[in-house]
């Protein structure tokens, strides 16, 4: 089926199989659409759920092209859709750094912010993290320290196509949620913040029939992309038997306080300075906490403790004896002398 077709059966509002997805996503990638012709797709999609027929062909469209980085053993991702408009500080990064300061190997995708203010690729660049790496310098740095942060414009080229069509679009694509699924190493475990809880079971089974052994989605009920302690946060878990659990967590699940107030940023430069704060273990309590909560749901997720609460005292542990900021300061040299 041709494009025209394809759009034609869109705006009929039929849902597309996975044939005319994979279709319409590969000429989506190799630059076949024009950007009125995109930006109809995006609004096609923004109407109506996407069905698992159609996630499954964009998915493989889309993997097809990217470029992969070959680390075959066990590894943990740590990311979220972003777009849930809160402009918090970056706690998937710093959970990322936290659990590879224990041993929990990492190969954490990243990004820079499409509608925040800091994504994890900003603020590794201003941590002088080198991000930009090729597949056979990321698995050295991988080797070497148990971490590497794989900077998606590097691995998925097709996607640069879409930029400046997203960015007319203005809202939120599903794009959004494609992207914590594009790991270029296809991790065996994933922790997945969800700014839209209606997409976590999708993401979840997708995941798991495309080979994953362990997924856990999070969404918090104040609309954030990562466990939150203000409000319940709801997990959705999936494994390679496809069973599927669903339950919430409060801030006394993790033995923490419940937090009230704001964890919003204003600049790049705060991102950088909460990061180094947590890591040094002089960052204010809420923030800390914040960031232990989700480091001990990473923990759980790879199996490295069997309850949160344990998580909870490991991430404490890691930061306090600074094991986690000599982490963050290996991963720099190393990815200076690649």
């Amino acid at each position: 089926m041709n494009i025209p077709s394809i759009l034609a059966k869109c705006a009929g509002k039929k849902n597309l199989s996975r044939e005319e997805a994979f279709e319409m996503q590969n000429k989506i990638i190799k630059g076949k659409l024009s950007q009125d012709e995109l930006l109809k797709i995006f609004q096609f999609f923004a109407a109506r759920p996407i069905t698992p027929a159609e996630l499954m062909g964009i998915l493989e469209a889309t993997r097809k092209h990217m470029i992969k980085v070959p680390i075959t053993s066990d590894a943990l991702d740590v990311c979220g859709t972003g777009g849930d408009g809160q402009h918090t500080f970056n706690i998937s990064t710093i959970t990322a750094i936290i659990c590879a300061a224990t041993g929990v190997p990492i190969v954490k995708h990243c990004g820079r912010a499409a509608s925040g203010i800091c994504g994890s690729a900003d603020l590794l660049k201003l941590l002088d993290v080198n991000i930009d790496l090729t597949p056979e310098q990321a698995v050295a740095c991988f080797g070497t320290c148990g971490i590497v942060f794989l900077f998606a414009p590097n691995f998925q080229p097709g996607l640069k196509i879409v930029k400046d069509a997203r960015k007319k679009f203005g809202g939120k694509t599903y794009f959004n949620f494609l992207g914590p699924m594009l790991n270029p190493a296809s991790v065996s475990h994933q922790l997945i913040g969800v700014s839209d809880k209606t997409m976590m079971r999708l993401m979840g089974k997708t995941l798991i029939d495309f080979g994953s052994k362990k997924i856990i989605l999070v969404h918090s009920e104040d609309g954030g992309d990562e466990v939150g302690l203000s409000e319940k946060t709801i997990i959705m878990e999936f494994d390679g038997t496809r069973e599927q659990k669903k339950y919430e967590l409060t801030h006394s699940d993790f033995g923490l306080p419940r937090f009230h107030g704001d964890l919003k940023t204003t600049s790049r430069e705060e991102n950088v300075s909460i990061c180094r704060q947590i890591l040094m273990g002089r960052s204010d309590e809420p923030k800390k906490n914040v960031a232990m909560a989700n480091a001990a749901l990473a923990f759980y997720t790879f199996g490295k403790v069997s309850n949160i609460r344990d998580g909870v005292r490991l991430a404490e542990e890691t930061i306090s004896s600074e094991k986690a900021l000599k982490k963050l300061e290996q991963v720099i040299k190393v990815t200076h002398n690649l």
